[in-house]
């Protein structure tokens, strides 16, 4: 008896003579295997790579907090058992001998044992974004290893290419970016984000910022087309290295930019990147924390339903000279939305119980 065995790009085929009586068992198991091995994976039972970003470098005093908002993350992503998105974290960290605390390790290691594929990278642009961030954003003092996480999702394809995290079960179109700060609020099957893809030609794609309506301008929530966007993605990366950049902005702005004046840039349902300021009505996939974050100032507001008084609202990485004109905007959204604040204390609630149960992983209870 004869058997041929052919491999290619991680599939095997088979075939044998029909003529020949396959008394061989062994052989006979093989060419089993292989014809199993043949058939292809079925759409549901692929998975979306899902990428974020976190810079640990020591400079960021913030670094901590990220984690713990990715472990939220990740706690509300098994709870809702969205096991169709893979998760990986890309870690920003300038110097790579540097040791990191062993608070940060244990999270890191923690987050492995919870199926996450953590990645040590750098961007390939890191001179040019020191020597320009101050041009990028005047009004604060950034430091440019703190920011660098944001700028990950700008080299994705490269990313993904030389560091070969692609693998035969991904879907090999697509992947989703998402910020620390998200929360994943249902179960989301491939079947339904495949039906989510927008169905024209695209690059990148995400949706508004305060209000459902606009136009894509808030990338905290991203589906990226790897093949469409790796074309742009040179000319997109000189406007940091070439210091084209027109008008002051990070990673976001970045973007922004570029795509008024190229094509490529789509629209995204807002329950991809959803606020606690809305009025939860729509089928909510993802809720990220933009403009408004879980903190005392928050809970302050809710309860006084005034800022007078209380202490300052999370912000992330808005400019402090525009902090409290998007708050205020989305205070005032809430209050027309959802009086009661129904679907803000709803959020809140699962955001506090997945930080507690992260804040007592760290201290090993």
């Amino acid at each position: 008896c004869l058997l041929f065995t052919f491999i290619y790009a991680d599939v095997a085929w088979a075939s044998a003579d029909l003529g020949c009586e396959a008394r061989d068992s062994k052989a006979a198991n093989l060419l089993q295997k292989a014809a199993v091995a043949a058939v292809a994976v079925p759409v549901d039972l692929k998975q979306v790579m899902w990428l974020s970003g976190v810079s640990l470098a020591s400079a960021c005093t913030s670094r901590e907090a990220y984690l713990e908002q990715y472990e939220v993350a990740l706690l509300s992503w098994k709870e809702t058992n969205n096991s169709a998105f893979d998760p990986h974290l890309l870690v920003h960290l300038p110097n790579e001998t540097e040791s990191l605390p062993k608070s940060i390790q244990m999270r890191l290691d923690r987050f492995k044992r919870m199926g996450v594929n953590v990645v040590f990278h750098n961007l390939s642009f890191m001179d040019a974004l020191k020597k320009n961030l101050h041009d990028m954003r005047p009004t604060d003092d950034l430091d440019a290893d703190c920011v660098a996480a944001s700028f990950l999702r700008l080299e994705l394809p490269n990313t993904i290419s030389q560091r070969k995290l692609l693998r035969p079960h991904h879907n090999q179109d697509y992947v989703l970016w998402t910020d620390c700060d998200i929360m994943w609020w249902r179960t989301v099957s491939m079947s339904e984000f495949l039906s989510n893809v927008p169905t024209h030609k695209f690059s990148l794609a995400f949706s508004g910022q305060s209000l459902k309506e606009q136009s894509p301008v808030n990338a905290g929530v991203m589906l990226m087309d790897l093949k469409n966007y790796q074309q742009d993605m040179p000319k997109l990366l000189a406007s940091i290295t070439e210091h084209k950049l027109h008008k002051p902005g990070l990673d976001q702005a970045v973007v922004y930019r570029f795509y008024e004046e190229h094509p490529g840039l789509s629209g995204w349902s807002v329950i991809w990147n959803y606020r606690m300021f809305w009025n939860g009505r729509e089928a909510v996939a993802i809720v990220h924390y933009w403009g408004l974050k879980p903190s005392a100032g928050l809970d302050c507001w809710i309860h006084r339903r005034s800022l007078v008084g209380c202490p300052p609202i999370e912000k992330g990485l808005i400019p402090e000279d525009r902090r409290l004109q998007f708050q205020r905007q989305a205070l005032e959204i809430a209050m027309k939305e959802d009086h009661k604040l129904i679907f803000m204390n709803k959020a809140l609630q699962r955001y506090k119980k997945y930080s507690l149960a992260a804040q007592e992983d760290a201290l090993g209870k």
